[in-house]
């Protein structure tokens, strides 16, 4: 294994700088593509693994109560149709 680690060591590594980064950014990429497809679960869903990984990152926090207000608006929409 690497570093003289064992394989169990190796395997269970922590991720760091740049896999993190690369990743958190996936994540919010991802969020904001599921966002304009309208598909606004899985875009929570990005965004809290985009979270799980950068905390304290506001704009996290502020995309998801974009997409948490857009989301309502929609549904608000739907159930308008529906009634008229």
């Amino acid at each position: 294994a690497e570093g003289g680690q064992t394989p169990e060591q190796s395997a269970s590594r922590e991720y760091t700088g740049e896999d993190l980064k690369s990743a958190y950014e996936a994540h919010l990429e991802q969020a904001r593509r599921l966002r304009e497809k309208h598909d606004y679960s899985a875009a929570l869903d990005e965004l809290a693994k985009a979270f799980s990984i950068n905390p304290l990152d506001e704009s996290v926090q502020t995309l998801e109560e974009e997409i948490q207000r857009e989301a309502s608006l929609v549904r608000e929409e739907e159930q308008s149709k529906r009634l008229s």
